[in-house]
């Protein structure tokens, strides 16, 4: 199991909306800038969340994209299954296959120790939320744009 470059690219992406917008459109070339993603694949990338109804987009001078949903409402899941579908372990028999006795028994077995952890996988994407990396980043205190402090001497 891996998820591909698009994927990687897309939950950055949904995090730096999450974590940057303050409810305001951020555009594509913002995102690609600060995450060092190509903008046109980017925008590829967008698209697919759009028709997956992850994001909005707005158009225009302040135009840009939006979460369609709160980030606490959106899962790692979400963003995964709408960009490579569902998680699924290479290589193992199908059920077919198991049902009808055709593979020895350590594969029976590794397979489902094997299926067991891809949906324990599901489970802990579905439970992981934009929210959840959005708070983890001001705990560490990641730079966020125009949330700067503004200092006055007198």
């Amino acid at each position: 199991m891996k998820l591909s470059s698009r994927c990687t690219y897309a939950i950055r992406a949904m995090f730096d909306i999450a974590f940057h917008g303050n409810e305001q459109p951020i555009a594509g070339r913002e995102i690609a800038h600060r995450e060092d993603i190509p903008q046109r694949f980017l925008e590829q990338i967008l698209l697919q969340l759009r028709k997956a109804e992850l994001v909005i987009s707005r158009r225009g001078p302040a135009g840009g994209y939006l979460l369609a949903r709160e980030a606490d409402e959106i899962t790692f899941f979400d963003i995964v299954d709408a960009i490579d579908g569902l998680i699924e372990m290479d290589d193992l028999p199908s059920a077919d296959e198991l049902d009808q006795g055709n593979e020895i028994a350590s594969k029976q077995v590794t397979s489902l120790v094997w299926t067991d952890i891809a949906e324990r996988i599901r489970t802990q994407m579905r439970s992981e939320t934009l929210g959840d990396m959005v708070k983890r980043a001001e705990k560490l205190r990641v730079y966020r744009e125009g949330a700067e402090t503004l200092y006055y001497v007198i």
